[in-house]
């Protein structure tokens, strides 16, 4: 009995609604990453991989696949789907999962019906605890949960020393359930020698000029105002260089006012360019051909964006 206790795979279920129907940045494309290497692991854990949509990601066929059925609820439909599912999952007795991970900090308090011995947490920071940007009702409700109702998470991940603490000091927990695991780049981000990026960019994206080139979409916590406004200043004295914004829009409101300025600069010169999505193999190109990246975000976590044009040997403009 012993021998076989210690032959039996540890079961781990892992949600993954952060990566269905997003493109691969951000967060999703950490938690992509992770997914793609949990193969290397299957000699001692078995993964399941639990979701709200169906969707043709060959992720999904690596591994066990259970869909989260959705109730036609007029409002809270997540929350009454995962509710409802977990008591499902308990009365059918299903067995427990040894661990069940969650790889965003938008957890409802349905999370506390979760069937496994231990739930890890990837919260990466506290930003979400924090009113960057006007927070919805389910913001408010995602707070509030990890605020108050921790206790069942035995593990919090974030990406940076400095997200940990934030953790530690806006969800209330106890350092030792915090752990920071520090984001890498991946291999294909590395210099390629400006002409031939610069022509790479010409050729996909049409856009010839020198540029800048700022990797985020229109939030808030971004300060994309700012950055035009800087830019603009920039443009009196060389007006021949060009922005470049990797994301586009993403908060609402806040998104329209960054539109109207870019729209209102673009009537007089079209020097500001938005490529609202760029396949992963064209990134080092497009950092290595910039003048520099520009991030002068208010709040991060890590700020992957600001190592990955590193890695390309790109000069950065950031803050603190």
């Amino acid at each position: 009995g012993r021998m076989l206790s210690r032959m039996k795979k540890i079961e781990v279920g892992i949600f993954t609604n952060v990566i269905d129907n997003r493109k691969a940045r951000g967060t999703a494309l950490v938690a992509r990453r992770f997914l793609e290497q949990l193969h290397k692991y299957e000699d001692r854990f078995s993964f399941t991989l639990i979701h709200s949509t169906k969707t043709d990601d060959p992720l999904y066929t690596q591994h066990k696949e259970i869909i989260i059925p959705q109730i036609p609820a007029p409002f809270a439909r997540q929350l009454l789907s995962e509710t409802f599912f977990w008591l499902k999952y308990r009365l059918v007795r299903r067995p427990r999962f040894d661990i069940f991970h969650y790889l965003h900090p938008r957890i409802w308090p349905s999370y506390l019906l979760t069937h496994a011995r231990c739930i890890v947490v990837t919260a990466f920071d506290a930003g979400i605890m924090q009113d960057l940007y006007k927070p919805s009702l389910g913001d408010r409700v995602f707070q509030w949960t990890n605020r108050f109702l921790n206790w069942r998470m035995d593990s919090l991940i974030s990406c940076s020393e400095s997200g940990r603490q934030e953790i530690i000091k806006y969800y209330g927990v106890p350092g030792e359930r915090v752990h920071s695991i520090l984001l890498g780049v991946d291999a294909s981000f590395s210099p390629i020698a400006p002409l031939t990026a610069r022509e790479t960019v010409s050729n996909i994206y049409g856009i010839k000029e020198k540029y800048f080139l700022a990797v985020s979409r229109f939030d808030p916590h971004k300060n994309i105002l700012r950055l035009i406004e800087a830019y603009e200043r920039v443009r009196e004295k060389h007006p021949a260089i060009h922005l470049v914004f990797v994301g586009g829009a993403h908060t609402p409101g806040y998104s329209e006012q960054v539109e109207a300025m870019i729209e209102r600069l673009n009537a007089e010169h079209n020097t500001i360019h938005i490529l609202p999505f760029v396949e992963d193999v064209h990134f080092p190109a497009l950092y290595s051909g910039a003048v520099a990246l520009v991030y002068p975000s208010l709040h991060e976590g890590f700020g992957l964006p600001v190592v990955e044009a590193m890695a390309c040997g790109t000069p950065v403009i950031t803050a603190n």
